[in-house]
């Protein structure tokens, strides 16, 4: 992603580039891992098994995070998939922060990472917790 950093008068503002639409192209199911690389048992079992229905471009994932309305529960994150290979998505969420004196805090879901020869690499994070996707496509029967 295109970032752009420009100062004004002592004012610092940031640009990005549009997200990339997303793209059909990688249209299908995907099998595969989820793995948790940070947080505790909150943040769902060590491993877990994972199937993705992408339509459109896009998918939907359940990022586990621990809430102060709700205790530990999953955020929804839209992900899109960019003909590039691209895979992003983020959804603001109120997070539990016992860290800080108001014991909440928004922060973002997100779903980053890359789809490539039928495989989908992605890490899902909240604030609390992360899980690494490791996913394959499967072959739509009829096709090959």
């Amino acid at each position: 992603m295109f970032r752009r950093v420009v100062f004004l008068s002592g004012l610092l503002l940031t640009t990005c580039a549009a997200p990339a639409p997303p793209s059909p192209t990688f249209d299908g199911t995907y099998v595969g891992e989820s793995s948790r690389v940070r947080g505790g048992d909150t943040c769902g079992p060590a491993t877990e098994q994972v199937t993705l229905a992408v339509h459109g471009g896009t998918f939907n994932y359940g990022v586990p995070a621990t809430r102060p309305d709700v205790g530990n529960s999953l955020v929804t994150v839209n992900a899109h998939l960019a003909s590039d290979g691209d895979v992003a998505g983020q959804t603001l969420y109120s997070a539990d922060n016992p860290l800080i004196p108001q014991g909440m805090q928004y922060a973002w879901a997100t779903v980053r990472g890359r789809v490539s020869a039928g495989h989908i690499e992605a890490m899902a994070s909240s604030l609390n917790c992360a899980r690494r996707l490791s996913l394959a496509g499967m072959q739509t029967p009829g096709a090959g």
